[in-house]
Parts: structure tokens; sequence; C-alpha cells
């Protein structure tokens, strides 16, 4: 988009973005399905300029959303899960599995 709002272009549909401290990526959370037994929201990652399709950070049934990058690398986020609750996690992009962040003491 251009400084005064024109030219918009819509990269994706979804929720809560947020960018890298670089500025080259942006995080974000997206829904799919209708009606509790089929709906997801997850947690995706894209090329801040929209020349690469959003891939995936999280996936499964737990809700995560409010997205936010704690580096260029790492992503920070809220799941949500019927099973163990609401907790904070990190996940590094491109591999691993998301961790849990202990409450400060």
């Amino acid at each position: 988009m251009n400084p005064d709002g024109s030219e918009q272009t819509l990269l994706e549909p979804g929720f809560s973005p947020s960018y890298s401290p670089d500025g080259t990526q942006i995080v974000f959370e997206h829904f799919i399905g209708d009606g509790e037994e089929e709906f997801n929201q997850d947690i995706y990652v894209m090329d801040s300029e929209g020349a690469t399709d959003p891939v995936p950070v999280t996936s499964g049934p737990a809700y995560d959303h409010s997205p936010t990058f704690l580096d260029n690398d790492t992503v920070a986020f809220i799941r949500d899960s019927r099973r163990n609750g609401t907790d904070i996690f990190k996940k590094v992009l491109g591999g691993g599995a998301a961790e849990n962040i202990p409450p400060p003491r």
C-alpha cells in the first residue's frame, strides 16, 4: 500500500499480523473450518512482500493466536488447549517443536 492508502494489496486473509524485526516477514493467525469440530486456528508466516505462500508455524487442535516475533527467527504465541489450558509458547521458524515459556518467578 502507498502512504496515502492507495494501491492496497491483500497478501493473505488472517488476523493479528506482526512484522519481523528486519521487516522481511509477517506472522499472523488464520482460521479455517465451520463449527467446533472442524474449526482450526494456527499461526503462519510469510514474506512481507507477498512473494511466497504462507508457511504454517503451528498445526493442531489447539487455538494458537496473538503471534509476535521475538527475533527474526523465533515467534511467540498464545496456545489455548482444552486439555492443557492457556500458555505462552515460542517456536523457532523452520524446525523444532514449540516450547512452553515458563512464567517469571
